[in-house]
């Protein structure tokens, strides 16, 4: 057990057993454990969006009580046995359970574990369920969630670990889901599906990677010096403190990718290279043709003022023999030199992104450059070529007395015309699903978020989010730049490219869950999804509304993730 948990355990007068480092877990964007670390430690966040459990991560989340019960409930502590030592809640200590052994379920969430803490080797699966279902009744519409899974995860020494995850789903759609697959051909954060003989949609999802810290050294006192980690996989990143991304979000399904992070003190850089998807078509032995992303982002975190800079470049390319051009490959190059001197065959992003933490309140925007013309964002400010975008947020967490975790979200995005397009497949997507904010662009979007674990009821949880947009789109004949998929080259008026141009609609978008913890790990609960569109129809053009709602009851066993990204 590392020396900041021992003292912890001392002060608190814990008896646990010896525990790992736990290196191999990471928190994603929008999972119950990011809405808690949202709502409880602004310090703990990171805007790379990958959180590792690690020990120095583990100390600013900690609760100090081990008790479960219907007052008592420290989701951290209960949640990650590797840190604060596996123990069995009052339901799984009877003795059909104790006679199995030590390794079956010797936690509430991990159901066959083995571990041995003296060389820190850890390895643990687990059965996943992800159910959902809400009845055709009474003006609702019928939703159906049916995924189940196992997952796998192991820690060899404290310096390689894995993760895998696998989910077998049927499911039935809410209606904005269906109109982008009639729409695309793709499922939204999934990528391909079938239609099953009841009609229902049918998939995998499967996610993993491997996790290996390469270098780390640290100063005497104990703070960190410098650390590498590496980490190849096949996953689905979200980079920026948003609930949206304008850079890199969760909207498009799982690819493969090599990412590695590098830490010198209060500076980060990350590279990141991923293998898209680049239109659906095929090549000669009917695999899909394939394009590529190389992106690296650096912070500088200023942490007396409680401010982080982030600067990031990413590229899109593809050529000819489905492979990836190795001048992309240096870590520490700036891409859009490399892009000028290859033709400009490519192409190039670039964002500012910046969060400033004080006290309970975070405040956090991004800023993407795709083009600009220096002759013309001032004289033209509306010219086609004038392709960006811009997010405004602020997260505000709730008094403690009256919320273990809470807080409210509000947010602001907007995109320009054909920002993320491109004159070839080297659009910004995978799968034809977009890369960052679900609209892609010439839309407006406000966004407020809420969560909240009750002091009084610490089982329970309120997750709220709401969600108000307007964009426009093409006409069916003229390219108005509300298509990333459509060359901006095409457009319809190069000179005067207004943003919300074409044919426009409103988007509202809610949804409401209610969750209650039966076992750590395993939740039931209540979720109200509703939807309304007016204006602009993909399946009509000219109809005036479309409404959704559903009411589903929900099961989730060993479920980290969540779909918020999906609502849009």
């Amino acid at each position: 057990m590392s020396k900041n948990l021992s003292i912890i355990a001392f002060v608190c007068g814990w008896s646990i057993t010896p525990t790992l480092h736990g290196q191999f877990r990471f928190i994603k964007a929008h999972s119950e454990a990011e809405n808690r670390i949202l709502g409880s430690n602004f310090q703990a966040f990171d805007s790379y969006r990958n959180h590792r459990m690690s020990t120095a991560r583990m100390a600013l989340l900690n609760e100090g009580d081990t008790t479960f019960n219907s007052r008592s409930y420290s989701y951290f502590v209960w949640n990650n046995p590797e840190h604060f030592g596996y123990r069995r809640t009052k339901t799984m200590s009877n003795k059909v359970i104790l006679k199995t052994g030590e390794h079956f379920l010797p936690h509430p969430n991990r159901f066959w574990s083995y571990s041995d803490s003296e060389e820190l080797d850890e390895f643990a699966m687990n059965p996943v369920l992800d159910l959902a279902y809400g009845p055709n009744d009474n003006g609702l519409n019928e939703y159906l969630l049916n995924g189940r899974g196992v997952e796998v995860i192991a820690q060899m020494g404290n310096q390689v670990a894995f993760y895998s995850t696998v989910l077998d789903y049927q499911s039935i759609n809410p209606s904005p889901i269906k109109e982008f697959m009639a729409r695309r051909g793709t499922l939204p954060g999934v990528g391909m599906y079938s239609t099953n003989f009841a009609g229902y949609t049918d998939y995998f999802f499967a996610t993993g990677y491997l996790d290996a810290k390469l270098l780390e050294k640290t100063k005497a006192n104990g703070d960190l010096r410098y650390r590498i980690n590496a980490t190849l996989g096949y996953d689905q990143q979200h980079i920026g403190s948003g609930f949206r991304s304008l850079l890199l979000s969760n909207f498009a399904g799982p690819t493969a990718f090599l990412q590695v992070q590098y830490q010198i003190g209060p500076f980060k850089y990350q590279n990141l290279f991923k293998e898209l998807v680049r239109d659906m078509s095929m090549d000669s032995s009917r695999t899909y043709n394939k394009k590529y992303m190389a992106m690296h982002r650096g912070t500088l975190e200023f942490k007396k003022l409680g401010l982080e800079l982030g600067f990031s470049e990413s590229i899109i390319q593809s050529r000819p023999n489905n492979g990836l051009d190795p001048s992309y490959l240096n870590p520490v190059i700036f891409y859009r030199s490399v892009e000028r001197d290859l033709g400009s065959p490519d192409n190039i992003l670039i964002a500012l992104d910046a969060n400033w933490k004080h006290k309970n309140v975070m405040l956090y925007g991004q800023f993407v450059l795709d083009e600009f013309h220096t002759s013309k964002i001032i004289a033209q400010p509306t010219h086609s070529y004038n392709k960006h975008g811009y997010q405004l947020g602020a997260y505000v967490q709730l008094p403690k007395t009256w919320a273990s975790y809470g807080f409210v979200q509000l947010e602001y995005n907007q995109v320009r015309p054909f920002t993320y397009s491109h004159y070839s497949a080297n659009h910004y997507t995978h799968r034809l699903q977009s890369l960052a904010h679900p609209l892609e662009s010439n839309f407006r979007e406000w966004v407020w978020r809420g969560f909240m674990v009750p002091r009084m009821f610490p089982r329970w949880s309120i997750n709220a989010l709401v969600t108000y947009a307007r964009k426009g789109y093409n006409d069916g004949v003229n390219n108005l730049g509300g298509d990333v998929l459509e060359g901006y080259r095409s457009a319809a008026n190069l000179e005067d490219a207004p943003l919300l141009q074409g044919i426009q609609q409103t988007r509202w978008n809610t949804q409401i869950s209610i969750d209650y913890t039966l076992q750590p790990g395993a939740t039931i609960g209540l979720q109200y999804r509703s939807f309304s569109s007016s204006g602009y129809q993909a399946k009509n053009p000219w109809a005036l509304d479309e409404s959704y709602q559903h009411l589903a009851l929900t099961v989730r066993w060993n479920m980290g993730g969540r779909r918020e990204g999906m609502v849009y």
